[in-house]
C-alpha cells in the first residue's frame, strides 16, 4: 500500500483562465494490493484497490479512513483470514513510525478480524 503523489483536477477543455489559474483542486489516491491464495493448493491472486479522497493529509489516521472501504471488500474476498502482512515502500512520516504500529496492532487488525 502506499499514497499516489496528489493529483490536480482539470477540465477536458479550458478556458485561458482556468488553465492558467493556480487554484485547481487536488484528490490524494490511496493504491492497495491485496495479494492472497483461496486455498494452500491454489496460486496466488492479486486485487487491486485505489482510494480517491479530496482530503490531502497523508499521516496514519487518513491510511486508516483509506484504509476501511477496502478492509470491507478483503473480509468479503477471504471470510477465513487469519493473517495480515503490511507492506509498503512508503516515507517514515507515513507507514514507518510509531503511531502507524499502534494503528496497525489496535484497529486494523480488528477491522480485518486477524
Amino acid at each position: 500500500m502506499d499514497f499516489s503523489e496528489n493529483c490536480t483536477c482539470k477540465y477536458a477543455t479550458e478556458i485561458q483562465s482556468a488553465h492558467f489559474g493556480g487554484s485547481k483542486p487536488q484528490i490524494s489516491l490511496h493504491t492497495v494490493v491485496v495479494y492472497y491464495k483461496v486455498n494452500e493448493y491454489s496460486k496466488s491472486v492479486n486485487k487491486s484497490f485505489c482510494t480517491i479522497s479530496e482530503n490531502l493529509r497523508h499521516d496514519p489516521a487518513a491510511i486508516c479512513a483509506h484504509f476501511n472501504p477496502i478492509a470491507d471488500e478483503v473480509r468479503k474476498l477471504i471470510p477465513n483470514l487469519q493473517t495480515a502482512h503490511f507492506l509498503s515502500d512508503g516515507p517514515t512520516t507515513q507507514y514507518k513510525n510509531r503511531k502507524m504500529f499502534f494503528l496497525m496492532v489496535t484497529y486494523l487488525t480488528k477491522m480485518l478480524g486477524v
